[in-house]
């Protein structure tokens, strides 16, 4: 099955503008059958996670076919399958 790169931008808007943590990006491959499902898994996951941190929002994702498969150096989530912060890496 293909993989892909999913990244979402995150806002933090507890941290100060200034600091460097105020938005960052967050990367994981996704396994699934085609790159919408992938996208939508990817925001899944990415929506939920903002929704239990106070101040975290969502800007925006990309996603990006991975020719070559999963790279080994990125969180690797199956589509469909709950993965947990700490497996994703947030």
């Amino acid at each position: 099955m293909p993989a892909y790169l999913y990244t979402v931008w995150f806002r933090d808007n507890a941290v100060d503008q200034c600091e460097q943590d105020h938005e960052w990006p967050a990367c994981i491959e996704i396994v699934a059958p085609h790159a919408e499902l992938a996208a939508a898994w990817g925001t899944a996951l990415a929506s939920d996670y903002a929704r239990r941190h106070v101040g975290l929002t969502r800007l925006g994702q990309s996603i990006e076919a991975l020719a070559a498969g999963p790279s080994g150096k990125l969180p690797l989530v199956q589509y469909g399958a709950p993965a947990t912060d700490a497996e994703i890496g947030w």
